[in-house]
């Protein structure tokens, strides 16, 4: 996590008694998607709280060397520069097969249209390029890891 990032997040965690600071079992920091577009959006979009959830293919956490995602995770948002756009917490997770990913998904998600065609649409690539750099084949059986979430921080830090 860079510097700006855990500046951000130490301004969220002084809002937290001691106790919710204890209950926090990992912290991250990101930026959604692989393009400036797709992550400044999509990070405008969370701290909106029009997007309310994410997925990601779980052969990166299984595969690759990402951490698997936590119930009650808290993630510091960025966009595609890196500064924070908001905090988010991981309130449910659950692993579905792409072709099984329901229309009440995407809704959540919040991007584009919020239609399961426009999920779909832009999924499919993104997830075939993962799969591609993990050695394995895209199908509408590969396992995706659904992560609802709630922000719970959206505080714009002030320039120094």
């Amino acid at each position: 996590m860079d510097e700006l990032s855990k500046q951000y997040l130490n301004s969220y965690l002084s809002t937290l008694s001691d106790a919710e600071k204890n209950n926090i079992k990992t912290i991250n920091a990101f930026h959604f998607g692989d393009t400036k577009e797709c992550a400044n959006t999509c990070a405008d979009l969370a701290a909106q709280g029009i997007k309310k959830a994410t997925a990601s293919l779980e052969w990166c956490f299984t595969v690759g060397d990402e951490d698997y995602p936590e119930i009650d995770e808290i993630d510091v948002i960025t966009n595609w520069k890196h500064e924070p756009i908001c905090i988010v917490k991981i309130t449910r997770i659950e692993v579905r097969p792409f072709g099984e990913v329901e229309e009440s998904f995407a809704i959540t998600e919040g991007e584009g249209d919020q239609s399961l065609k426009y999920w779909r649409e832009v999924h499919w690539p993104f997830f075939s390029q993962e799969c591609k750099a993990l050695g394995k084949q895209p199908s509408e059986k590969m396992p995706i890891v659904l992560q609802w979430f709630k922000v719970v921080y959206t505080e714009r830090m002030q320039s120094t």
